[in-house]
């Protein structure tokens, strides 16, 4: 991770295609490392990871999130 104080990072830096069929796994990696960083910084909202898709994208969010706030301990 970095050095310094952490800040939340847009979740607008990892573009996701509009169907998911079209999704890659750079994707998915990327969304997770936002969502790490977002719980490092203090972010604390799981649930905002809904709208990533159930099926597609909220899984790597909420692993993310878990990973994240292991790293803030």
């Amino acid at each position: 991770m970095t050095t310094g104080p952490a800040k939340p990072v847009a979740e607008s830096l990892i573009e996701l295609p509009a169907d998911p069929k079209d999704a890659r796994s750079g994707a998915a990696w990327g969304r997770l490392w936002v969502a790490r960083a977002n719980a490092a910084a203090g972010e604390k909202r799981p649930d905002g990871y809904d709208p990533w898709g159930r099926g597609t994208f909220r899984p790597y969010g909420l692993a993310g999130h878990a990973l994240g706030l292991q790293d803030r301990k």
